[in-house]
């Protein structure tokens, strides 16, 4: 143990880490697993479970467990006895410190670092070159999160305890964790009246006894256990060790078993108490001090066998609770057909309707504390229970949030164990539409005319006027409102991180609201962040889109690290890393930020995706943006957002209890300020560029008229392609996909640049400065087709290649492609390009 404050070294890279025993899934042999699996003839939790790990022991490789040395991946035999020399000669000088010794000493070490250099060298380009379309996506991403820097040890192997010590015995870390974990949800988190309130009311228990028979009682058939085990997702196992996969790979007479035992677990309404035990697993908070409990962050793990139960449990309850209209409307959290733009979508347009009537409009944008740990659960019953649930599903329910432990792992050793004592196990399916229920009324008793946004934890409530007194009056009486509510079930507000944000565009003078909760003022803030969108105060979305394009700009050099011209991962994979690091970004909320008027600010976005499909195909700087999107058949950013808008009033319009649908409606004829364009107006214009009726697609599935959104978008664009006289058009007269694929990254480099009609030898003067370059031999203005299909100096290399004279056709097939760069290399032009 180290006293906090001396002098302490933490463990390098190549410190032992603790492992435990683990199965290796990519190497299950499922053929042998399934037909290994024997039905146990007695059909309780013991008998399945071992079942399915016996068959896994006997068919499934294991790690095994103890000390492991991460060795650096560039060391070799070579570098070990390059330093052992460089120690020799340091020790040589030390016990004879004469000139010779100190000059044999530096030219050891001099070679040391050469070598050492040149292995990570030629060990990361060998890394990045294993990147290629074949290569799994969990593989891909992987890999990007190690050159990201985001891999490390799996667990803290530092911790300073409540003395102020720093320790490093992970059995004693492991308890700390878990100490803070405990206290997170512990009942003194509640207020005193409350908790006196709490400990009254469950003295009465909730009576879910019923002799109706419902459809949400009856048992479960094969159907339900297939459709859960379809939508099961690879993870990390529970405490029992049984993943997902082997959930997948079960035999028929298998599937039957566990079944059964579903059933008798339903029908008793008990969750086996094995089940309710989670191992936990500390991650630490980014940007955080590592060495403090509080800074970690708990992923449990929990058995998969349990959470399949929890999945087929829990379309019962989200079929009921969306049969009954239990949600209120503005509630979109984990519920089918909504999402977090709903929200961004009604708030942006009740807005910039108010910017359009003069008037102001004041959100106040609230945050709960621990509002999953300090869920009261017996508050969930209550709901419940109100709600006329009765029967398996609500006692089920009652024995799944009863009586939850959690033990925290860190290495391989496991902390004592812990009573979670309040909220909803974190990671279990059930837990959210919990979570639901609990949080479903914290607006009740708030006047219609407030508006309302809940998205899970997330809640807002705004009101327009043209009088900021009004406002204020009417958002405090709901702030008092919401604030009793909350008080009713155990939430506690955060004073400090609860915002007010105030919208207007008008220039005269006025004065910002003054709002109070639990006695305190609520600070006004400039800008607020909501749902992951900023919202600044004249709602330009400047901030927003600042914040996306340098978020941006550092996944994009993760890009670039991959993209080198000569090693690099294929483009194909690093435009499907852009799609998944960056588009997705700019994407998200694009459909509300597009009312954005300043092509300046959208242009940063445009920028950002230029640059990253340059680096994708290796082009030169000066290639033409359309030329770059036509190649790597990336939509431009102004036409995506034009397709994201279509797509989104589509998809409302389907769905008339859609909480947006009345913004579908015609405009109002009032006298418009601002010229401000609702979602229906901008919808509206983009059937019109995209030539689109929706009559024509009324009739049609969601899925149908993506389809036919997609082709009129890539009509439009097809279109301005034929309109242009790019050097690209002559090679790729229509979009399609990216070509060719099948060759290494250097290969594809100089083809794209052929393809482009950019490169360094014909268009390097532009960025030097330079004058036009001229082709040596003829004098005129050197250019790529000139040396490929005009010079006569080149005429017996193009023979002997089978070049033709005709540009495009030494492009449009792999075969001739081979036969273009075989020429260029035979003329010595490689490397000039």
């Amino acid at each position: 143990m180290l006293v906090a404050g001396s002098c302490w070294i933490l463990q390098g890279r190549n410190t032992p880490v603790r492992t435990i025993a683990k199965f290796k899934m990519q190497q299950a042999n499922w053929e042998l697993f399934t037909r290994l699996l024997v039905p146990p003839s007695q059909v309780n939790l013991q008998t399945l479970t071992s079942s399915i790990l016996n068959a896994a022991e006997a068919s499934i490789p294991r790690s095994k467990p103890g000390n492991i040395r991460k060795m650096v991946p560039w060391w070799s035999p070579e570098i070990k006895e390059k330093i052992l020399l460089k120690k020799r000669a340091l020790n040589r000088f030390r016990r004879h410190p004469t000139m010779e010794n100190l000059i044999e000493f530096k030219k050891r070490r001099s070679e040391c670092r050469r070598r050492i250099l040149e292995a990570q060298r030629n060990s990361w380009q060998r890394y990045v070159s294993t990147i290629t379309p074949e290569t799994t996506i969990g593989e891909v991403w992987k890999k990007v999160g190690a050159i990201s820097g985001k891999i490390g040890c799996a667990y803290p192997r530092f911790l300073r305890n409540s003395d102020g010590v720093v320790t490093n015995n992970l059995q004693e870390i492991s308890n700390i964790i878990a100490d803070q974990f405990y206290k997170v949800s512990s009942s003194l988190n509640y207020p005193r009246t409350f908790l006196e309130a709490k400990i009254e009311k469950e003295l009465t228990p909730i009576n879910f006894d019923t002799d109706e028979t419902l459809d949400d009682n009856l048992p479960f058939n094969l159907e339900d256990l297939d459709e859960a085990i379809r939508n099961t997702k690879s993870c990390s196992p529970g405490g029992d060790g049984i993943h997902n996969q082997m959930l997948r790979h079960c035999s028929a007479e298998m599937k039957e078993i566990i079944l059964k035992f579903f059933n008798t677990c339903w029908i008793e309404s008990t969750y086996p108490s094995e089940w309710k035990q989670a191992v936990v697993v500390p991650i630490p908070k980014r940007g955080k001090d590592p060495l403090l409990a509080q800074h970690y962050r708990p992923i449990s793990l929990t058995s998969c066998l349990g959470k399949l139960l929890e999945k087929m449990v829990n379309g019962r309850l989200q079929t009921f609770l969306e049969r009954n209209n239990i949600y209120v409307p503005y509630q979109t959290g984990f519920r089918k057909g909504r999402s977090t733009i709903d929200h961004l979508v009604k708030l942006s347009d009740r807005i910039l309707n108010t910017f359009d009537s003069g008037e102001h409009l004041v959100g106040v944008f609230f945050d709960i504390k621990g509002a999953y740990d300090m869920t009261w659960r017996y508050g969930i019953l209550q709901n419940m229970f109100k709600y006329n649930l009765r029967g398996n599903l609500p006692k089920f329910i009652q024995s799944f949030v009863e009586n939850r432990k959690f033990v925290v792992r860190v290495g391989d050793a496991y902390s004592n164990e812990h009573v979670l004592e309040n909220g909803v196990p974190q990671g279990s399916t059930l837990s959210c539409s919990l979570f639901g229920i609990a949080i479903n009324e914290i607006a009740r008793g708030v006047a219609d005319e407030i508006g309302k946004c809940l998205y899970v934890d997330d809640l807002t409530i705004f009101c327009a006027d043209k009088t900021i007194g009004i406002i204020t009056r009417k958002l405090q009486v709901a702030i008092n409102q919401i604030c009793n509510n909350a008080n009713a079930v155990g939430f506690v507000l955060s004073e400090e991180k609860t915002k007010v944000a105030h919208f207007c565009r008008l220039r005269k003078p006025h004065y910002d609201p003054v709002l109070f909760m639990n006695d305190r003022i609520i600070s006004v803030v400039q800008e607020v962040k909501f749902l992951g969108l900023t919202f600044d105060r004249e709602l330009r979305w400047s901030a927003h889109i600042q914040n996306v394009a340098t978020t941006c700009r550092k996944s994009l050099n993760v890009i670039r690290v991959l993209a080198h011209h000569k090693w690099g991962a294929h483009p194909k994979t690093l435009l499907d890393l852009y799609k998944g690091l960056i588009l997705s970004r700019i994407d998200y909320g694009c459909s509300v930020y597009s009312t954005c008027s300043s092509t300046t600010l959208l242009g940063k976005l445009d920028r950002i995706q230029n640059l990253a499909i340059r680096y994708c195909l290796g082009a030169f700087p000066t290639s033409p943006v359309e030329s770059l999107h036509v190649e790597a058949n990336i939509l431009p950013l102004a036409l995506r957002r034009k397709q994201i808008v279509v797509n989104y009033y589509l998809k409302v319009s389907m769905d008339g209890k859609h909480p947006n649908y009345h913004l579908l409606r015609d405009v109002t004829t009032r006298a418009r300020l601002y010229r401000c364009r609702s979602l229906g107006e901008r919808a509206r214009e983009e059937f019109a560029y995209l030539q689109l009726e929706y009559a024509d697609i009324v009739d049609m599935t969601m899925t149908a008229r993506r389809g036919v959104v997609k082709a009129r978008v890539y009509e439009r664009w097809n279109g301005q392609w034929a309109e242009s006289d790019a050097f690209l058009k002559r090679v790729k007269a229509e979009i399609g996909p990216l070509f060719p694929l099948g060759m290494a990254r250097l290969a594809l480099t100089r083809l794209f640049r052929l393809r482009l009609g950019h490169s360094a030898l014909t268009h390097g003067f532009l960025l030097a400065g330079d004058d036009r370059p001229q082709c040596d031999h003829c004098g005129v203005d050197l250019s790529l087709e000139h040396i490929l299909c005009v010079c006569p100096e080149y005429r017996n290399a193009r023979d002997f290649n089978k070049i033709s004279d005709t540009w495009a056709e030494n492009l449009n097939t792999n075969d001739k492609c081979l036969n273009t760069l075989r020429f260029i290399s035979s003329i010595g032009f490689n490397d000039k390009l």
